[in-house]
């Protein structure tokens, strides 16, 4: 089951086990300043949603995002994972009610 997450990402050359492939996968280095270990996580080359989150890597080196991410199946790494949707790019939670208007 995919989990939310907010996490720094930035490009990676790391491809490995189940995300050998280069060709199939863009490889992104994920950190969190409240989580001591990295991860290694992967979104499919070919998947459009990713689009706007690779060019911005590109330009930028890190983004600040929310993903969903989840472990591979029998994955036998700990710090491996796959993105399966990209949520946001930044932190904060997108709300839809309007902002409280200013006491006169």
């Amino acid at each position: 089951e995919p989990v939310d997450v907010r996490v720094t990402a930035s490009l990676s050359n790391y491809y490995n086990r189940e995300f050998e492939d280069d060709s199939k996968w863009v490889a992104l280095v994920l950190e969190n300043p409240h989580y001591e270990k990295i991860l290694y996580a992967y979104f499919k080359r070919d998947d459009a949603q990713f689009d706007i989150l690779l060019s911005r890597l590109r330009r930028s080196g890190s983004v600040a995002c929310r993903l969903k991410i989840k472990y591979p199946k029998n994955s036998e790494a700990d710090n491996q994972v796959e993105i399966t949707q990209l949520i946001q790019l930044g932190w904060f939670e997108k709300s839809s009610q309007k902002p409280m208007a200013s006491p006169k």
